[in-house]
């Protein structure tokens, strides 16, 4: 089969990490991606919050702009680690149905 088999390359859905963790555990995933985008989420969401109180206490009629650029700072790694996820199980699902 080879390469035709695996998904093409995708920095968060389908990379050399993945193929290494699928060979030792059965599932297509990457941790890096997954502590990466997570790890983004949170960091956003700490510094959303210091930028919104710092915001409110200047600026108070800005403080509805900066929640909703915050939300969309803190949500939008999230969104792509859900996508990612959906990916890696389709490509788990795949390659299983392949393998065995």
């Amino acid at each position: 089969h080879g390469e035709e088999v695996l998904p093409p390359y995708h920095v968060f859905y389908s990379n050399s990490e993945c193929i290494a963790v699928w060979c030792k555990t059965g599932r297509w995933s990457t941790i890096q991606t997954a502590v990466f985008l997570a790890t983004n989420s949170v960091g956003g969401a700490k510094s959303s919050t210091l930028g919104i109180i710092g915001i409110a206490a200047a600026h108070a009629v800005l403080v509805p702009l900066a929640v909703v650029g915050g939300l969309i700072w803190i949500s939008t790694p999230m969104l792509i680690l859900k996508k990612s996820r959906e990916k890696w199980e389709e490509s788990t699902e795949k390659l299983t149905d392949l393998f065995w």
